[in-house]
């Protein structure tokens, strides 16, 4: 049994893995460029990509906000094993239950959302949290503050909770959505080339008007180190 579950865990990175190398490729993005950008390590990258690293749900979302793919999208090629994928019956019996939609704040943390869906889903399915916690191998406290949104688990765990679930990936990473700073963040901050560029440009503008000054006779020192000042950092930058 033990053997099964170490086999498991590594199918599951191995795809994941494999995932975020193919979708790094189509974003013609290089390891070590993408790395910086996420904020990860470059080795933490390269290990990941070869299945051999169990990153957390934290990692992985800030991943996915680097790829700019919806979670949902990301993981259609991620399946469950086939003999914890739920049946069509039971499936179909959990959707036919009268159950409110889930609400989540706007402004929630990953965490939340996913600690929400887990909740959310587990109660849908007529699970106890001690029930669930014993279903999946997790303690009732780790369950608890799971759906409290104060866990950050490891995506392991996150694929053990799906299985124990009975969800797909594609299905369940429907409640937990990118957040919106992400696009935010891509428009407020202009390429490292851009920015070089708008400097540059002010700092021409100002060298013309000191050489103006000048010729006019009102000096100009203290204004001449300004606009060298900004010669150096558009040079810096």
């Amino acid at each position: 049994m033990e053997t099964t579950s170490r086999t498991t865990q590594h199918d599951y990175l191995q795809v994941l893995g494999e995932l975020v190398r193919v979708a790094r490729g189509q974003a013609n993005i290089s390891q070590e460029r993408f790395a910086k950008q996420v904020g990860l390590g470059r080795a933490y990258v390269g290990h990941l990509e070869r299945g051999k690293k169990n990153v957390t749900l934290g990692s992985l979302m800030a991943i996915l906000e680097g790829l700019e793919i919806a979670p949902e999208a990301f993981f259609r090629n991620l399946h469950l094993r086939p003999s914890v994928q739920g049946t069509d019956e039971m499936v179909k019996a959990i959707m036919r239950r009268r159950f409110p939609k889930l609400a989540v704040e706007e402004r929630a943390s990953y965490s939340e959302m996913f600690g929400a869906a887990v909740r959310h889903e587990r109660q849908r399915r007529g699970y106890s949290q001690e029930g669930f916690a014993n279903l999946v191998g997790l303690t009732r406290t780790y369950v608890l503050t799971l759906e409290q949104g104060r866990q950050n688990p490891s995506f392991v765990v996150v694929m053990r909770i799906l299985e124990g679930l009975g969800l797909e990936p594609s299905k369940f990473f429907r409640y937990v959505r990118l957040h919106p700073r992400a696009a935010a963040d891509r428009v407020a901050f202009p390429k490292q080339s851009q920015r070089k560029s708008a400097l540059r440009a002010r700092a021409t503008s100002r060298l013309q008007i000191e050489h103006a000054a000048e010729r006019t006779g009102f000096g100009g020192s203290i204004h001449e180190n300004q606009a060298k000042r900004i010669v150096r950092t558009a040079g810096s930058a």
